[in-house]
């Protein structure tokens, strides 16, 4: 991450992401505030993820679990998205 409290796209989506996982920082929050409040893109992105989020919950939450190769698969296709 830089240093600049002004982030991209690329680093919106990453502490989005981030977020779901771990908490942010103050900095990271105040970065993605700001972000988001000029970034419609981003807000999109933001609530799609949340409702994905939203969705994986409620599956967990009904037993239904994701094998070990899937999550492998999904996870090799968001690294090559990524990269």
């Amino acid at each position: 991450m830089s240093n600049n409290i002004k982030i991209s796209c690329r680093e919106a989506s990453f502490l989005i992401s981030k977020k779901q996982e771990t908490k942010l920082s103050i900095y990271e929050n105040l970065q993605l505030a700001i972000h988001l409040f000029i970034c419609d893109i981003c807000k999109l992105f933001k609530k799609q993820t949340d409702f994905i989020l939203q969705l994986l919950q409620q599956k967990q939450s009904k037993n239904i679990k994701m094998d070990a190769n899937t999550k492998q698969r999904i996870k090799e296709a968001l690294e090559k998205e990524i990269n």
